[in-house]
């Protein structure tokens, strides 16, 4: 189990530099940026014939819109 609290030891002390940043970042934003890289990955996946991806991508593209839509009903 050390092995384990040590990774995640090093990985906080090298994220503890974006914390601020985090704050920073407006929430629609960062959907929105999700949304367009859900986008690219299903294009990829259309063009490589990988149906599976591409449903994944389907699902997370709806999950987003509906998380946009609750950002955007409580003016985020």
């Amino acid at each position: 189990m050390m092995p384990i609290n040590e990774t995640v030891y090093r990985l906080a002390a090298a994220l503890a530099p974006f914390v601020p940043l985090a704050g920073m970042l407006e929430p629609v934003c960062v959907l929105y940026g999700m949304l367009a890289a859900t986008y690219a990955t299903a294009a990829s996946a259309a063009t490589h014939d990988n149906h599976h991806l591409l449903a994944r991508c389907y699902v997370a593209s709806a999950m987003l819109h509906g998380l946009i839509a609750v950002c955007h009903q409580l003016h985020m």
